[in-house]
């Protein structure tokens, strides 16, 4: 696999703890479920909306797209994806709020165990957070702090120390990489998974998020008209990330 190691890590962990067997394969992944919805009350909390935080974890915790095959219930890597890019992503968002240096050293952990978890893919988001602090004019602020440096240390040494000592193992594992997971997956057809632009839409309306996608125009509205502007930037933001998020990976040949 050109993928990075991590969760395959956590599996030979829980194998050591519990024996070889399928529960075993499958924890990691649901266990990245259960902490997923913790970091959203979390999160909730941290910008006094508790309740906000809960119903969001209990939204998310029960979609089959995040709970179900090839997420929480399989020992795949997308829902330990999903736990750590939401977590930098929320970090990103609480040092916005409070500008403490402890939040970009959590966004950069998570992102460079995202990164170990599923390589490029974590890193799709990173163009519009940028994107975002520049809109928030707070691009100084981060470049001046002495954690932006810290965490980008630590992000350097764990990827980069992953990917070149792999190339050094592995002749040609660049390329392999490039053909897997960048130009090749992108540009190209892998495994026979050549599907339309709007392949996921229907995933998302008929199997992922059946029963919640029906309120979500009446969120739009809501959101629209809420006096909370701390909400409402919260709203455009989300909608914003998902909304490039999915029109990048509609984009890939993949």
């Amino acid at each position: 696999s050109s993928k990075p190691p991590f969760v395959n890590w956590c599996q030979v962990i829980c194998f050591k703890l519990f024996g070889v067997n399928e529960a075993s394969v499958r924890l990691p992944s649901a266990l990245a479920v259960l902490f997923f919805g913790i970091v959203l009350i979390l999160f909730g909390g941290k910008i006094g909306k508790p309740w906000l935080g809960f119903y969001s974890a209990l939204i998310a915790t029960t979609c089959r797209g995040i709970a179900g095959y090839h997420a929480g219930r399989t020992g795949d890597y997308d829902a330990m994806l999903t736990l750590f890019v939401t977590t930098y992503t929320l970090s990103f968002l609480s040092y916005l709020l409070d500008k403490k240096g402890k939040y970009i050293l959590f966004f950069f952990i998570a992102l460079s165990l995202a990164t170990l978890t599923k390589g490029i893919q974590a890193l799709i988001p990173l163009p519009f957070l940028l994107c975002w602090l520049i809109y928030k004019k707070e691009f100084k602020s981060v470049f001046k702090s002495k954690f932006t440096y810290i965490g980008l240390s630590i992000f350097l040494l764990l990827i980069g120390g992953y990917y070149f000592g792999r190339e050094a193992n592995d002749q040609r594992y660049f390329n392999a990489l490039n053909d897997c997971e960048i130009g090749g997956r992108f540009n190209g057809v892998i495994d026979g998974h050549k599907h339309p632009f709007g392949f996921y839409f229907p995933i998302i309306r008929y199997d992922h998020f059946t029963y919640f996608i029906k309120f979500l125009p009446f969120a739009f509205i809501f959101n629209f008209f809420i006096k909370d502007k701390k909400l409402k930037e919260l709203s455009i933001f989300s909608f914003l990330f998902a909304a490039i998020y999915l029109l990048i990976i509609s984009s890939a040949q993949t």
